[in-house]
């Protein structure tokens, strides 16, 4: 890591209920006539495109509805070779992390062709790509405001970034009423995810004042907000601010970057298919009562942001009582304790291999410990 450090904001927010209805005055801002929107099947069937499809009267689009869950390089490669043939003036993303992580590499390759896999690291593709819109669907990406997207690499069987300031989306629109039917355990486990983000964020060791600023603010919004979404989706104003909670942090971590629980839900996702934010909200106890001791004074901070009454507790008490926290909040909104509680199980050589390849990925350098691998093997056979 450098002396210095840097934070960016590219994005532009349009934020509240109904605000999707903006979208042909964004449109019509830079000359869009002609679009790409990618989505899922789900949202399809959920009706939800419809309503960002009314919006779209007197422009032209087509719709790739085949986004898959950890999309692939195969899966973003496939996709382009199914329209490279069309000019396409924008793409517009409709979503979650699957949606957008999509959308973006696709944008990469309508401009510089290719495999997506030509592109990992960042700043390594030549050409901007198309420009992109996102409307988020789900509280816990942050993709929408992130200058990357996260695919699975075949070769290292990880999910690996491809990434630069000009992935940035040019207009993001926070509409809590497209949230309005999320299921619950799609509200809690994207909602874990973004407290994820939020709290390696804030111990990132390129953490920065206003990256520390922005991810505190998210961990708070989450804990007021969390457990009454999850309860009804359609409370509109807990959906709501779940969803402003999410971006605020994708702002954050985005900048600062993360830690181990990511290189360790990045290196399952290459061998099994689970979801991204209840590999994460898994981990996230275990890996907390292993790092705090690496900066307890910002582990205080997460527990007092948490509601943790840190009043008259030493440092350590406090730091401990968050991770506490933590632990209820997972539970109280349903996430499986153990790996196994979703199918997964490792024999000792699975182990090996993946905490192998934990031990390269890129944000361990990021993390506020640094992790020895016999610590890392540890930390997997803890939550097993």
């Amino acid at each position: 890591m450098s002396n210095f450090k840097q934070f960016f904001v590219s994005t532009r927010l349009i934020i509240g209920p109904g605000c999707i209805d903006q979208l042909p005055v964004e449109l019509n801002k830079i000359g869009a006539k002609h679009l790409l929107i990618v989505t899922d099947q789900g949202l399809v069937k959920a009706g939800i495109l419809d309503e960002v499809l009314a919006q779209l009267d007197g422009f032209t689009f087509r719709v790739f509805d085949n986004v898959i869950p950890n999309p692939t390089v195969d899966s973003v490669d496939s996709a382009y070779h199914s329209l490279k043939d069309e000019k396409f003036d924008l793409i517009l993303a409709v979503g979650g992390g699957s949606s957008i992580d999509t959308a973006k590499g696709i944008s990469v390759l309508l401009t510089n062709g290719g495999s997506l896999g030509d592109y990992f690291g960042r700043e390594v593709y030549k050409i901007p790509p198309v420009p992109l819109f996102v409307a988020p669907t789900t509280v816990g990406t942050g993709s929408e405001v992130t200058r990357a997207c996260a695919i699975l690499n075949p070769k290292t069987r990880m999910k690996d970034i491809v990434g630069g300031a000009s992935m940035a989306c040019r207009v993001a629109f926070l509409d809590g009423n497209l949230l309005r039917t999320l299921p619950a355990s799609v509200v809690a486990a994207t909602g874990m995810d973004a407290l994820t983000h939020a709290i390696e964020g804030y111990t990132s060791r390129n953490a920065t004042p206003v990256s520390d600023a922005l991810n505190l603010h998210a961990i708070r919004m989450i804990r007021d907000n969390l457990r009454p979404a999850v309860a009804d989706s359609s409370n509109i104003q807990a959906i709501q601010n779940m969803l402003v909670a999410s971006t605020t942090t994708g702002i954050g971590f985005g900048n600062a970057l993360i830690g181990i629980v990511h290189s360790i839900s990045h290196a399952i996702n290459g061998h099994f298919e689970a979801p991204h934010g209840v590999l994460n909200a898994i981990a996230l106890p275990h890996v907390l009562e292993y790092n705090w001791i690496g900066n307890p004074r910002k582990f205080a901070d997460i527990a007092e942001a948490l509601g943790v009454d840190v009043r008259g507790k030493s440092v350590e008490d406090a730091a401990l009582g968050g991770i506490e926290r933590v632990r209820r909040l997972a539970k109280d909104v349903g996430i499986p304790e153990k790996l196994s509680d979703i199918g997964i199980v490792m024999d000792d050589s699975k182990l090996d291999e993946i905490t192998d390849q934990i031990m390269t990925d890129q944000y361990i350098q990021y993390n506020p410990r640094v992790p020895r691998k016999a610590e890392v093997r540890r930390l997997l056979e803890a939550f097993l």
